[in-house]
């Protein structure tokens, strides 16, 4: 949620009463690992390691934190640091499976899971896994491209006619709309079970307002069983997380939220302009009532129930805005700026010339002209 200061004050007073404490050593690790300051990072690791030097769980939980950034390649990294410190660890064999399951290493996913469930068989999400992967490889594979989708045998037949061209179709134009191309193959399984969605993507059931997940080289979404007819759209699921395989990989993982969430509600529109519409008049009625994110705040908005979904409608207008007034090509410099180490500010400046504090004017300038009429239709008549 970007509260890095307040993380930061916490851990500091945790050390404060217990200088020896190997979890805050590794959560202070972590947060550097995550931010990029490599000395503080090596520094928290030695602290942590004179404490215990076969303290496996330090980079398990570091290898965590980075997965929570998009960093699943350096969360595999890390797990593996955690298996080779403390081979007898279940914990950290099993971290490194679910992470390599997220980077589409299936294989070695099941060997570490294995070993992992040897050790602890009661380990629920260590279960869950290994089940859904017996599921998975009952599934037929079918290539397209430079991409493999993989299908429940029940509904194949009728599915790859539609699932697999337009995987195609989203590699191929969003390869010519970004100027790249994703190290690939990349994986697209579509589960006819939510619940086998939600263990694939995280490892426990439920995940009940997600349909689906993108990890860069690895899409999980929900088939149209899923969910009960005419809840969701399954076409613009898959769409919005074959774009997420653009900006994750093009600024190298490290796209904050607002804009990788933003572009892909933008790329369903550029497909289907209905498709991202869903929310407008949830969001006109927001604006109205003056309840709209600043863009300082936006990241936020995804992690609170009662803004998520505005968070994601005003994240495709931002990211529309900049596309209108200084080209699509300005999103592609954005995402390439995060890759090489940029922050927001210089990214947006790179791109648009202007900073942050610009593009709050023009957003608000663009919100009044758009919505000033139709909000004020649908606030409430004074006395109700």
């Amino acid at each position: 949620t970007d509260r890095k200061a307040e993380a930061q004050g916490h851990l500091t007073r945790a050390l404060a009463a217990n200088p020896n404490s190997t979890e805050a050593h590794a959560l202070a690790a972590a947060i550097a690992y995550v931010d990029g300051r490599t000395t503080d990072h090596d520094a928290a690791v030695a602290k942590a390691l004179a404490v215990n030097p076969v303290y496996g769980d330090l980079y398990r939980i570091v290898a965590g934190h980075a997965a929570s950034n998009y960093r699943y390649e350096d969360a595999v990294t890390m797990a593996r640091k955690g298996v080779a410190l403390e081979p007898d660890n279940p914990r950290t064999h099993a971290a490194l499976g679910l992470h390599l399951l997220r980077v589409g290493d299936e294989r070695g996913a099941r060997r570490s899971l294995e070993t992992a469930f040897r050790a602890d068989a009661y380990d629920l999400v260590t279960y869950n896994l290994l089940q859904m992967l017996d599921s998975l490889d009952r599934f037929d594979v079918i290539e397209a491209g430079a991409a493999v989708v993989k299908l429940d045998p029940d509904e194949s037949p009728a599915l790859r006619h539609y699932a697999v061209p337009m995987v195609k179709d989203a590699m191929a134009q969003m390869s010519a709309r970004y100027g790249f191309e994703p190290q690939g193959p990349i994986f697209v399984e579509i589960f006819p079970k939510h619940d086998d969605f939600a263990v694939r993507t995280l490892g426990l059931p439920g995940l009940l307002g997600a349909l689906g997940a993108c990890f860069g080289r690895v899409v999980t979404l929900n088939s149209p069983r899923a969910r009960e007819p005419g809840t969701f759209n399954w076409q613009a699921t898959l769409w919005h997380e074959m774009a997420h395989v653009f900006t994750l990989q093009l600024s190298k993982y490290r796209v904050p939220r607002w804009l990788t969430e933003g572009i892909s509600v933008y790329e369903e529109g550029l497909r289907r302009p209905e498709w991202a519409r869903d929310s407008e008049l949830t969001f006109a009625r927001a604006w109205a009532d003056e309840k709209v994110l600043s863009l300082a705040d936006l990241n936020s908005g995804f992690t609170r129930p009662d803004t998520v979904e505005l968070a994601y409608f005003q994240a495709s207008l931002v990211v529309s805005l900049i596309a209108a007034r200084h080209g699509h090509q300005a999103l592609t410099t954005m995402l390439r700026a995060y890759g090489e180490g940029a922050d927001t500010e210089t990214a947006l400046r790179k791109a648009t010339g202007g900073g942050s504090a610009d593009l709050q004017r023009e957003f608000d300038a663009m919100l009044a002209e758009r919505y000033a009429a139709v909000g004020k239709a649908l606030q409430a008549p004074e006395g109700l």
